[in-house]
């Protein structure tokens, strides 16, 4: 039988979100949203954690981003929104310090989401706490969830909007480590979002766009760069590393056989007193 893990079963806990909108992102109903409810929020750069408080064997989450194509968002203006779009990371984690990265739009073509996102597990999935860092948004610096779903089994009914097939082999982060890449891919989104729309001169504009065509660029030659740290960082630790286990055995080594040679040496300086 699917357990969904949702505050209807689990009473999950919110954690690292300043805004307090967050009782209908886990109630199992499917609510009614605008610009004002309905919601769990943070601003971006930041995280949206939610604890299960048990580490469970999860084999799909699915949460939904505010989407102003969804019928149940009741917001009067909503063609207003349709930039309205978000880049995240979703992380999973048992102990809140090593981060398994699920998945991460930056590196996607496709990096500006919107409605509902899932992912399926090959293998079941050590999780207490679900994250959803919040990268940016296109139209202001809010980041809204709508609702967030965990299962211990797949679930057909959530399995909708952009569908991502996930192995066991993900990436590691410890901490709250935030990327420098993602920084600057951050400030690049900040500026395209305080850009005058109107009243603004095409020269001007040009720079603004130059201005985040260059940090974005920068930003990925940048997360290249960190991709060729790690691989020397490899080359260099594991040699390292074998050659400190090795003289770690030496030296125990040798002091054993000094300790022996101390007992032995004891024992004849015993012999000869005693014979003496």
């Amino acid at each position: 039988m699917c357990c969904k893990l949702n505050a209807a079963s689990q009473g999950l806990i919110f954690l690292d979100t300043i805004c307090n909108h967050y009782e209908p992102l886990t109630d199992g109903k499917e609510n009614e949203y605008d610009t004002k409810s309905g919601y769990c929020a943070t601003h971006w750069p930041g995280y949206i954690t939610v604890d299960l408080e048990n580490v469970y064997e999860v084999k799909q989450i699915s949460f939904q981003l505010w989407d102003f194509e969804d019928p149940r968002n009741v917001y009067w203006n909503k063609s207003a929104c349709t930039n309205q779009l978000y880049v995240y990371r979703l992380l999973c984690s048992v102990d809140r310090y090593n981060w398994q990265v699920v998945y991460d739009t930056t590196g996607s073509l496709n990096k500006y989401r919107k409605g509902w996102q899932s992912f399926l597990f090959r293998e079941n999935c050590q999780v207490r706490y679900i994250r959803v860092h919040a990268i940016h948004n296109l139209r202001n610096s809010g980041f809204h969830i709508v609702r967030l779903h965990a299962f211990q089994e797949m679930v057909p009914e959530f399995m909708k909007g952009d569908i991502q097939i996930c192995d066991a082999a993900f990436e590691w982060e410890q901490g709250d480590a935030y990327p420098l890449a993602n920084q600057l891919l951050d400030l690049s989104g900040r500026i395209q979002n305080i850009m005058p729309r109107n009243g603004i001169s095409s020269e001007l504009k040009d720079k603004y766009l130059q201005l985040i065509d260059y940090l974005f660029e920068k930003s990925k030659e940048l997360e290249a760069v960190n991709g060729k740290i790690d691989e020397l960082r490899k080359l260099i630790s594991e040699p390292v590393s074998g050659r400190l286990k090795k003289d770690f055995r030496k030296n125990a080594r040798d002091g054993i056989i000094g300790v022996v040679l101390t007992v032995i040496s004891f024992i004849i300086w015993l012999i000869i007193i005693i014979v003496e």
